[in-house]
C-alpha cells in the first residue's frame, strides 16, 4: 500500500511546488500596484484584486503540501520528545478523528455555496474587477479534497508503524486495508454523487424552474473529475508493489 501514499504525496507536493510561485507574483504585483499608485497616480482594480485571489489560491492550494512537508504549526508539550511509535499514534489519531472529519465537513458545508456562486457565474462587484469568484470559491472544495487524500495517506504511513511486519504480516496488511477504504470508499461514493449530478441535471436543463444551472453542472463535472481521478490513481498506486528498501 506504500505505492499509494507515494502517489497521494506526488500529486500534492507537486500542485504545493507549483502553487508556491504565487508568493512570489504576490509580492511583484502588490510592488507594481503601489509604485503605480504612489509614483504614477495610477491603479487598477483588477491587479488589486489579484493579489487576494492568489492569497486565498497561495493557502488553500498549499495547505496539503504543507501537511505532508510537516509544515503546519504544532503546539505541543511531549509530541517532539515522543518516540516514533508514540508520534505515529498521536499521528494516526489526530487524522482520524480530527483532520479528516473537519475537511469532510467543511466540502459537505461548502457545495452549496461554490454550486451557487457557479450557478451565476459570480464575479466582481467592481466592473473593472475580475470576474471570476466562481473559480476562487473551487479552491474550497478542492482544498478539502487535498486535505483528505494526504490525511489518508498520513493513516497509511502511520498504520505501517504501529502495525507493520513486527506485528505479523497479517496485521499490517489488514491495517493498511482498512486505511485505504477509508480513502477510496467516500471519495468513490462523492464521485459517483458528482457524476449524478451531472446526469440529473441534464436532464432538466432545458426546464426554466430546473435548480441545477449550467454552471453548476460544470461545478459537479469538475468535483466529480478530481475525486474518480484521485481514486482511480490511488486504486492503480495500491497495486503496485512498493520499492525494496
Amino acid at each position: 500500500m506504500g505505492g499509494f501514499a507515494d502517489f497521494i504525496d506526488a500529486v500534492n507536493e507537486r500542485t504545493g511546488r507549483v502553487v508556491s510561485w504565487l508568493a512570489l507574483a504576490i509580492v511583484l504585483v502588490q510592488f507594481a500596484v503601489v509604485v503605480g499608485r504612489y509614483v504614477f497616480g495610477v491603479g487598477s482594480v483588477m491587479a488589486q484584486e489579484s493579489i487576494v485571489y492568489m492569497h486565498g489560491l497561495l493557502f488553500m492550494l498549499a495547505s496539503a503540501y504543507t501537511l505532508k512537508a510537516n509544515g503546519h504549526v504544532r503546539v505541543d508539550i511531549f509530541y517532539g520528545s515522543a518516540s516514533p511509535r508514540r508520534k505515529a499514534l498521536v499521528d494516526f489519531c489526530g487524522a482520524l478523528f480530527l483532520l479528516l472529519p473537519v475537511v469532510a465537513m467543511i466540502y459537505l458545508l461548502s457545495t452549496d455555496y461554490v454550486a451557487r456562486s457557479w450557478a451565476i457565474f459570480e464575479g466582481s462587484k467592481e466592473t473593472s474587477g475580475i470576474q471570476g469568484i466562481f473559480l476562487l470559491k473551487l479552491a474550497i472544495p478542492v482544498f478539502a479534497l487535498q486535505m483528505y487524500a494526504q490525511g489518508t495517506a498520513m493513516l497509511s504511513r502511520t498504520a505501517a508503524v504501529l502495525w507493520g511486519p513486527a506485528n505479523g504480516d497479517g496485521a499490517a496488511r489488514f491495517a493498511q486495508i482498512a486505511v485505504f477504504l477509508v480513502f477510496a470508499v467516500p471519495l468513490g461514493l462523492l464521485a459517483a454523487q458528482e457524476i449524478w449530478t451531472v446526469v440529473s441535471g441534464l436532464a432538466v436543463l432545458d426546464d426554466p424552474q430546473a435548480r441545477v444551472r449550467p454552471g453548476q453542472l460544470l461545478l459537479a463535472g469538475i468535483i466529480a473529475a478530481i475525486a474518480a481521478g484521485l481514486v482511480s490513481g490511488a486504486l492503480v498506486a495500491a497495486r503496485r508493489p512498493s520499492p525494496a528498501p
